[in-house]
């Protein structure tokens, strides 16, 4: 079952999987918010300040730390 999931997901385009997305968040009520993917694999998520990304880990000043992925 997940990897016919998987499959099918690889093969949208941007658009149709962002398309998708919205709909099935519409039916359950969830709000989604569309980001730039801008520098978002070197912004904190907890302070929203630039942290150092390394192989595997992001570090941020304010403490946070988490596998980079």
């Amino acid at each position: 079952k997940g990897r016919f999931f998987n499959r099918k997901i690889s093969t949208f385009s941007h658009y149709k999987l962002t398309k998708c997305i919205e709909y099935k968040a519409k039916l359950q009520g969830v709000p989604v918010i569309k980001v730039s993917e801008y520098k978002t694999s070197v912004t904190c998520h907890v302070c929203g300040m630039q942290g150092k990304r390394t192989k595997n880990w992001f570090t941020c000043d304010c403490g946070y730390k988490d596998n980079a992925d």
